[in-house]
Parts: C-alpha cells; structure tokens; sequence
C-alpha cells in the first residue's frame, strides 16, 4: 500500500517552476488568497496555526518581498511551534526586484537559518549558499518552461522565417531596478550597425514609456524611438506578453539579450532554451552556469561593459542559432528533478520527526529543554551535512 501524499503549503503554488515540480506523491494546496504571488495567505502565522492539520510542510520559493522581516520570523516561529518543516528553494541571491540588497539578504539569512532543507538551481548557487550562511543546499535544475505539448507541437514543424540573417531581441518589459537601460541599447545598436543582415528588436512595456509611471525611463524611451525612427530597429510597445504571444516572440528572434546588471537566475532563459533562441547574458549571478550561449560583463560591483556586449553580439550572430533543448530530454528532467524535490520533502520532515523524539528522551545530565538544530547535529548529522 502507497503512502498518502504529502500535503505542501507552496508559496507560491501558481508559479511555473511549483507547477513543473507534479508529482503523485505530492498535493500542493491552492492559497486562499487569489495572489499567491503577492499575498499568500500561506505567510500569515495566525493562517498556519488555524489551519495546522490541513498541511505537511511549507515550501518556499517567492512572495515574501512584500513582507516585513518580523512577520517572516513570525511565519518561522509558527512553522516550528506546529511542527511543520520550512523547505526554501533559493532561486535569488539578489532580488531584481530591490534597488538595495539589505531586505532580501536579511530574508535570506533568515531562511537559511530556519529551514529544514535548502534547495536551489545551480552548483556556483549551491557553492555561494554554503559560503554565506554555511548550508548545503541541494541543487534542482529549472525544469522546462514551455509547456512539453507547445514544445513538441512548435518543435515539430519548421520555425517562422523572418526577413533578417539574424536577429536579436532586447526585451526590457518594465525596466525593473536591475537592469541597465540606454547604455546596453546603445552598444546593442553599435554591435549590430556592421554586421549584415543582423536586426535588433527592441521590446518595452507600455508603462516604460508612460510619463506618469514611476518606471518611465524618457532616455530609454528616445534611443528606442530614435532607433526606430531610422531604421536602425524594430521597436514594440506593449502590455505584458500572454504566454502564448511570448512563446511566439520567443520564435521571432534568434537570441536575446538579457540586460541585467544583478540577479541570480532566470525562468525565462529557460523558454528560451526550450524553443531553441540563443542567450546573450551577463555575467553576474549564474546564467552562465544555467545554460546561457554567450556571456558579457555586467554586474553590480564593476558596472556595464558596452565593448564586452559587442563582443557577445558578435559572437551570437556568427555562432547562428542553437537546436532547442529536446521536448523528451526535458520530460524526463521534470521527472527527475520532481522526484528530487520529493525526497527532499521526506528528509525534511524526518529531521521533524527525529528531533521530536529526542526531546521525549528524558535527559541524564545535560541541560533540559528542546533541542536546536545545531544541538542535535551530532545525533543527526545529516540535518547539518545535507543542508
């Protein structure tokens, strides 16, 4: 007779890299909330005491920016009370979202401290976890993004033509605190003036160019019309892609460039990679690792290199573009990483269960109360050792 599915509290469940993680071992609980992405019910202490017995764990990957870091240890101090482990997938180490690093690192810290089990996408993640807070996080691929029925359907049958050689996509969508604006459009521009055949795309949001939003970016905004204006560019303004129009964007484009300057990972070089579009990605965080074709120099510390950029251009064009990644090939990852994602659940809630009973074992000497993680490593050295 098979084990009853875990019950798991996902924040948040909606998020294509939860929905990849299906398992028939696994039920994932819709939160109340109807924006799990920016007020998951599922963050609430009072929600997880009223609603102890209706879940396993909690696992945590995005939706507590919006928090304050008292009501987070709020959440972890809920969690442990109950007995209900914290497993967190490290997806950012520096969130794109915040101009500033300080919120997010003491989260992280957080986090690091209090969960059960970390996870996370790539070894140099893995490697900057354990360098930071002193835990080994368990490493889990980003599954595909597209769903496999639009792969197999869109990888079985010839990619659109466009008129260009090649041509590459700067999607800057709504210009967030990570990115670099007109200095990476203008190398792009200068990259691609003598190559060939070679056609920049350049995409933004309608709220980049309206005056009145707080990311209205007017420099941004008259190189892209200038651009345009002289045909040295395609530009589009529009509202946030459906998924289905960015899986045709995807396809209209032979590389892309990501226009970061911090930042960790990233969902849609995945899509990418699952319709077969060259990445042009910085250099910071770990795209690199994550599967990008061509890197240039951008980060936090150092700035923005336009001569690295031009390089990166120049090599995406003449390299051509690459073969998708396989729609089976990424089937069975999703299996893998989701059975992965499974076991980790288990050794999270052994490690519950284990210091349960060693708090029942009445003491002989040693100081009375329950025991910390940390305490109890010697008995369980796997608490310490797999984190």
């Amino acid at each position: 007779m098979s084990a009853p599915a875990l019950r798991v509290a996902s924040v948040p469940a909606t998020h294509v890299y939860v929905r990849r993680l299906a398992h028939p071992g696994v039920v994932r609980l819709a939160d109340p909330s109807g924006d799990d992405l920016r007020t998951p019910c599922f963050l609430d202490p009072e929600w997880i005491e009223s609603n102890a017995d209706a879940f396993d764990l909690m696992h945590l990957h995005f939706g507590f920016e919006f928090y304050s870091l008292e009501r987070l240890r709020g959440v972890a101090d809920a969690l442990e009370r109950l007995g209900k482990p914290l497993v967190y997938t490290v997806h950012d180490l520096r969130n794109p979202n915040h101009p500033e690093p300080g919120l997010h690192d003491g989260a992280l810290a957080l986090w690091a401290e209090r969960s059960e089990e970390l996870i996370t996408l790539t070894e140099g993640a893995s490697r900057e976890v354990f360098a930071r807070f002193g835990r080994r996080a368990t490493v889990l691929p980003h599954p595909h993004v597209v769903p496999l029925a639009e792969m197999r359907r869109r990888q079985s049958r010839p990619r659109p033509a466009h008129a260009d050689r090649f041509r590459i996509g700067l999607h800057f969508k709504s210009l967030r605190p990570n990115m670099v604006g007109a200095p990476l459009l203008l190398a792009a521009l200068e990259a691609v003036r003598p190559l060939a055949g070679v056609r920049l795309r350049v995409d933004l949001h309608c709220d980049v160019a309206d005056p009145g939003s707080r990311v209205h970016d007017p420099e941004l905004l008259a190189l892209a019309l200038e651009a345009a204006g002289e045909g040295a560019a395609d530009l589009h303004i529009h509202n946030y892609f459906t998924d289905d129009e960015l899986w045709d964007y995807i396809e209209s484009v032979d590389a892309v460039v990501l226009p970061y300057r911090f930042g960790t990972h990233s969902g849609l070089l995945e899509a990418f990679r699952d319709l077969g579009t060259a990445v042009i990605a910085p250099s910071c965080g770990f795209y690199a690792e994550q599967g990008a074709d061509h890197v240039f120099e951008s980060n936090e510390r150092a700035g923005f290199d336009p001569e690295s950029l031009k390089r990166a251009i120049r090599a995406a064009a003449s390299a051509g573009r690459p073969s998708p990644v396989p729609w089976r090939g990424r089937e069975q990852q999703r299996t893998r990483v989701a059975g992965a994602c499974l076991d980790v659940y288990r050794r999270a809630l052994a490690k519950v269960g284990l210091r349960r009973r060693l708090r029942s074992i009445p003491s002989s000497g040693s100081p009375t109360g329950p025991q910390s993680r940390a305490s109890s490593s010697e008995e369980a050295p796997s608490s310490r050792t797999e984190r």
